[in-house]
Formats: structure tokens, C-alpha cells, sequence
């Protein structure tokens, strides 16, 4: 059965790929996107910038506030729901993303383009035939913080609900930051993230936002999710954690721009406070030491 999943999922990125190399088409619809931030940092955003010069113009579907990701093509945003769309790169049919794509197309009056579905992704194979291009995200920024912080706060649909930093320990470590003198700030998205009540409150849907506050930060901090991948991007070092060695494995294979990678554990989501503070005011002294 093993074998005949993989045939099927090979022949459905085969179909969907059609569609992105079919003759002619000036313009370029990619997405919709619907699955993981962390997946779009990165996976999805490199492919898409990739193709800017091939087409007249592209038209990327993602998430409100992401078009920071994609500085030469024009967002289009759609509805879906991030906590329900699943994990990777989402979990609808590609019958479904080409509805979309063909509807978007539509209204916006084009008649002649190609799409470009995320599903395409799910085969290296075919992964292999399409390039990618590794930007830095955000420029230099005058220090204003010493840290900045993001603290998962969201429960999704599916088997994995224990990735979250707890939100008492949460703040416990904000206070122990402020008692050495930090100053920290709070990064995410408003209703996805946690913001302790000592931290200056950064949180935007906007994505460039969050880009100019990690970029005015000395060091980004928080469980292995897709704003410590997103500041990887910008050039800047993090310390983080999860629970699981692949998934920090992870994180070190996929480092296009080589930042610095602090682990304080990666036996569990939720390590103490003392732990990671102490992470923290040794990634501090290396930074001061360059």
C-alpha cells in the first residue's frame, strides 16, 4: 500500500507540475498557499522569488500580511484558517488549490497564465526541476532591543498539541530578562502569539513589521517555529528548542544564509526558564565578542 501512496502523490505533483510548465502564459499564479509559516519561510517563498523575471507578473495566494515574503509579486490574499489548514504545506487537494487559482485568475481578468501549486513540492523528483532563490530578508536596523521573543501560542487541528512554550514560563523568563537588564520585545502574529506583560508588545499581522523588529533586535528567541526560521532569513541569530533531535537537524541543514544556531534543548518544547536565559546571556557574550 506504502508503494501505491507514493505512485499516487507522484502522479498528482506530476499532473499539478502540467500546469506550471504549459506552454505560453505571461503571467504566474502561485498557491494557494495554505499550510505552515514555518514551510513557506522555508520552502514555498524561495521557489515563488525564483520565478521573478520569467513572467510579466506574479500573483501570489497566501495569508493576510505576507507580502514582505515576496517583494516582486503581488499578494492576494485568501480565507483559510491557519489553526484548521493543517501541517507542512497543508493538507487540501490539489483539485481544490487549482479551483482557486483558476477562480483568482478569473477575477482579476487574466487570460493568459500558468499556476503554480504548493503540492508540487511534496515530490523531490520533480522538487529538483524547479530553482530556488535564497533572499535576505529586512537590513540593518538600529539596536533596540536585546531580545525579541516569540512565543507560540496556538492550537491547531491534528495530533501535535504540545508545541507550545507554556505561557507562564513564558513570562517567568521575560521577568528574569528584565532583571538582567534585556530589553525584550514580543513578535508574532497577535492571535498566535504571547506577549508577557513585560515585553514591549511587537505583534502585527503585517509581516514587515515583524521583519524591521527583528532586524532592530540583537537575538531572536523562542521554540523552533517558523518566526525562528523567519529570522534565520534575516541574518539573525536565534536560541531555541524543541522536542525531538530531527527537528533541530532540521533547522541545521536548512540555514541558506549560515546563522547562528543556539540549542538550549532538544528534548522537550517547554524547558526551564533558568535554562534558557542562561542560552541567552551566553549567545549575548558571543555576539558582544565578534
Amino acid at each position: 500500500m506504502r508503494g501505491i501512496g507514493r505512485l499516487r502523490l507522484y502522479l498528482t505533483a506530476l499532473k499539478d507540475y502540467r500546469h506550471f510548465v504549459a506552454p505560453g502564459g505571461e503571467n504566474l499564479i502561485a498557491g494557494p498557499y495554505i499550510g505552515e509559516f514555518g514551510y513557506e519561510c522555508m520552502e514555498w517563498q524561495s521557489f515563488v522569488n525564483a520565478q521573478a523575471g520569467r513572467f510579466k507578473k506574479i500573483y501570489v495566494i497566501s495569508y493576510p500580511g505576507r507580502a514582505a515574503l515576496y517583494p516582486e509579486c503581488e499578494l492576494i490574499t485568501h480565507q483559510f484558517d491557519l489553526a484548521t489548514a493543517g501541517y507542512g504545506h497543508g493538507r487540501r487537494k490539489s483539485e481544490q488549490l487549482l479551483q482557486i487559482a483558476k477562480m483568482t485568475a478569473a477575477r482579476l481578468g487574466l487570460r493568459s497564465y500558468r499556476i503554480f501549486l504548493p503540492t508540487i513540492l511534496a515530490q523531490p523528483l520533480i522538487r529538483k526541476l524547479i530553482p530556488q532563490r535564497w533572499m535576505v530578508f529586512g537590513g540593518r536596523s538600529n539596536i533596540k532591543y536585546d531580545v525579541a521573543f516569540h512565543f507560540r501560542n496556538i492550537r491547531k487541528e491534528g495530533p501535535d498539541k504540545r508545541i507550545n512554550f507554556s505561557l507562564n514560563s513564558a513570562d517567568q523568563l521575560a521577568i528574569l530578562c528584565q532583571h538582567a537588564g534585556l530589553a525584550c520585545v514580543a513578535i508574532g502574529h497577535p492571535e498566535q502569539s504571547h506577549c508577557p506583560p513585560c515585553c514591549i508588545d511587537c505583534r502585527s499581522v503585517e509581516l514587515q513589521c515583524t521583519i524591521d523588529v527583528i532586524g532592530s533586535a540583537r537575538l531572536v528567541v523562542g521554540q523552533l517555529s517558523g518566526p525562528m526560521h523567519l529570522a534565520s532569513l534575516c541574518k539573525k541569530s536565534i536560541v531555541t528548542w524543541a522536542e525531538g533531535a530531527h527537528r533541530i537537524a532540521l533547522a541545521r541543514r536548512w540555514n541558506p544564509h549560515q546563522t547562528q544556531i543556539n540549542v538550549v534543548t532538544d528534548s522537550t518544547f517547554c524547558p526551564e526558564p533558568l535554562d534558557v536565559i542562561k542560552a541567552i546571556e551566553n549567545c549575548h557574550k558571543m555576539l558582544a565578542g565578534k
